[in-house]
This record gives structure tokens, C-alpha cells and sequence, in this order.
């Protein structure tokens, strides 16, 4: 079996702007700052995104399958469960950032504005891989 040519690209591509984002951590001085944090986290997440896109399909497979072969077919179903799971992500993220307010109201929680993104972010990113994981596992949604 052969790997197919863009799944090569994209780990070795992914892998250079990793390492190039990591040796930047490492030996640049001045961290500080506003334009190097912004330049590292591109290079570190555009790298580790590629990389893993080497490794995974959009359907979420584990490289030992659709690193040699190509997407999986997509029909009704996986469209209709993919729908669903989006759907069902919004509303979790809807009422978790109602929580957020909430508690911010009652003065239980002091978060700045950057990890209120970064948290309300993984939360619909975890909502949604799961769901889309359930309802494949399930069969159906319904």
C-alpha cells in the first residue's frame, strides 16, 4: 500500500512548521510580546493541525485505514448525522455560555475575555466530535 501523495505533504509539512514553531518557543527572546505570540501560535497550531490532517480524515478515522486509501464515501446518512450533531452542539454551547453569564452575574467565576473564547470554543469543538462519534455509533439519529 502506498500513501497517497497529500497525506505525505501534509505530515511533512506539518512536522516543519512544528518544529519551526517549537526551536521559536525555545531559543526567541522575547516571548513577551504581542506579534510573537501571535506568530508562534499560528506556526504551532497551523503546524499541529496539517500534521494530524496527515494522520486523520475529515471523518475522523485513524490513520491506519485513510492514510493509504481515500475519503470514505458520503451518503444521506452521514450528511444527516453530521447536520444533527452541529445542531446539537450549538444548543449545548448556547446553554453553556448562558452559564458562563450567569455565573459571572453571581460573581462565582472571573475569567478575561481570551478564555472565555478559548473555553467556549473547546466546548463546541468537544461537543460536536462527540455527538458526530455517538450518533456514527448509534447508526441513525432519531
Amino acid at each position: 500500500m502506498k500513501i497517497k501523495k497529500w497525506n505525505k505533504f501534509r505530515l511533512v509539512f506539518g512536522s516543519i512548521l512544528l518544529l519551526i514553531g517549537l526551536a521559536l518557543l525555545v531559543f526567541w527572546k522575547d516571548t513577551d510580546s504581542r506579534i510573537n505570540v501571535i506568530i508562534l501560535t499560528f506556526l504551532l497550531t497551523l503546524g499541529i493541525t496539517t500534521t494530524m490532517r496527515g494522520f486523520l480524515w475529515p471523518k475522523g478515522k485513524f490513520f491506519t485505514k485513510f492514510i493509504y486509501t481515500g475519503p470514505p464515501e458520503e451518503d444521506e446518512r452521514t450528511r444527516k448525522i453530521g447536520a444533527f450533531a452541529m445542531a446539537y452542539s450549538w444548543n449545548i454551547t448556547a446553554i453553556f455560555i448562558a452559564v458562563l453569564i450567569v455565573l459571572d452575574l453571581l460573581s462565582l467565576l472571573k475569567m478575561n475575555v481570551r478564555e472565555v473564547l478559548v473555553l467556549t470554543f473547546c466546548v463546541m469543538m468537544a461537543a460536536t466530535v462527540g455527538l458526530y462519534a455517538y450518533f456514527r455509533r448509534k447508526g441513525d439519529v432519531g
